[in-house]
Formats: C-alpha cells, sequence, structure tokens
C-alpha cells in the first residue's frame, strides 16, 4: 500500500503512508466476511486531529475501487461498478 500512497501535509508529509495498529484493527473488524457477504456495512471512526484521517479515507476508497474487496465463493475479486461515497467533516469550536 505504501507504494502509492503517502501522508499530506503536516510532519510526516510525503513519507509512505503505513497504518497505526487503531486503524489496523478498525480494518480488520471492517472487513470481516460471513461467507460472500461482508459482516460489517457502514462503519463510524472518530479520531483526534492529527491521526491521519484523510490518509486512512484515502486508503479505504483506494482499496474499494482497486481492490478486491468483494468475496465470492470464498476468492477475493475486485468491483465491477465501485460505488464509494465519502463524507468529512470539521468543526472549528
Amino acid at each position: 500500500m505504501s507504494v502509492y500512497l503517502q501522508y499530506g501535509p503536516g510532519d510526516l508529509h510525503g513519507i509512505p503512508y503505513r497504518l497505526d495498529p487503531f486503524q489496523q484493527r478498525f480494518l480488520d473488524r471492517l472487513y470481516v466476511f460471513d461467507g460472500d457477504r461482508r459482516v460489517v456495512r457502514r462503519a463510524l471512526l472518530g479520531v483526534a486531529k492529527g491521526d491521519a484521517k484523510t490518509e486512512l479515507a484515502a486508503a479505504i476508497a483506494w482499496f474499494e475501487f482497486a481492490g478486491p474487496c468483494l468475496i465470492t465463493d470464498g476468492t477475493p475479486h475486485p468491483r465491477i461498478d465501485p460505488d464509494i461515497p465519502i463524507g468529512a467533516a470539521s468543526s472549528f469550536i
């Protein structure tokens, strides 16, 4: 993954992207399959400023678009026509 994804503006700008342990645990639970169906259909992750939310969202979008994210007969396959909704929010308090 780090070949294609890099950190955006900030202290790590331009360095190849690596998942933090909490991000890896989140993705491990997000991509659990029961046969051919994903167990989790929607997820929300709230983390503090500076925890690479944008990079994680980009990694998930990249995987959903280009990666083998469908399981058929126990074998991973790419999506034929991906539908990738993405949302972000920012608040200034």
